[in-house]
């Protein structure tokens, strides 16, 4: 049987938070917008739209006077291309990859997995993800399929991001094993029916991860056995 490896992105295959919470800030401050560390940290991984409208709700500025959002969708748009923007100036200078990270995607690549990305993210974080992790590991055909935010109609923890993937990869959900770091992205690949590693973070209190099969905080953890018999043992 083919199998594949579906990965989130931030968070799990490179370590983008801060980069983000940078990013967060700086539009924040440009709308004048209270947003904590707290709120981010119970907030990654969501859609942008999601985030502004429960924030900036709670800071009473997501109406106009005559009950109308504060944003239209172009607006919206406007928004968001700003905030990742300033994301990818900031991550493309201080670029961290995950720990154990690129040798497990040599193992899975070379024992004939499919590999996926099925992110919350922009087309434009995908490309530059890829690209530094190719240039990284001098090598080109590391990922055979990417799903970004703007290929599907509703964001995670619906499934459609990771059942996107499967397709693009020409695979069954019960072919398929998500990697994750976020409760939203770990319900989503339970809800595609694919199995479930989530990488945990002992300092992080923001998520935790009760779907997954097992947790891990280093991919080097993992064994290409393990993965593959975890994906047999799908019902």
């Amino acid at each position: 049987m083919t199998y594949a490896a579906i990965f989130d992105m931030d968070g799990t295959l490179v370590d983008s938070f801060e980069a983000h919470w940078l990013s967060w800030q700086e539009i924040a401050k440009e709308n004048d917008i209270v947003y904590t560390r707290d709120m981010y940290n119970n907030s990654f991984g969501r859609p942008f739209k999601s985030i502004v409208e429960l924030f900036w709700r709670r800071n009473g500025s997501y109406f106009n006077p005559d009950g109308s959002p504060m944003f239209s969708d172009a607006q919206m748009k406007l928004l968001e291309d700003r905030k990742e923007e300033l994301y990818r100036v900031i991550f493309r200078e201080n670029f961290i990859l995950m720990p154990g990270v690129e040798s497990f995607l040599s193992r899975l690549k070379d024992a004939g997995f499919k590999i996926a990305i099925g992110s919350s993210g922009p087309k434009e974080n995908i490309e530059m993800v890829v690209d530094k992790i190719n240039a990284i590991m001098g090598r080109t055909d590391i990922f055979d399929a990417t799903v970004s935010c703007n290929e599907v109609t509703i964001g995670k923890p619906d499934p459609e991001i990771f059942l996107k993937a499967a397709q693009k990869l020409g695979l069954e959900p019960k072919q398929c094993c998500v990697f994750e770091d976020s409760d939203s992205g770990i319900e989503a690949a339970f809800r595609a029916g694919m199995r479930r590693v989530a990488i945990f973070k002992p300092d992080c209190q923001y998520a935790s991860l009760a779907k997954a099969n097992r947790k891990i905080q280093s991919f080097d953890e993992l064994t290409i056995e393990y993965v593959t018999q975890l994906i047999d043992s799908a019902e």
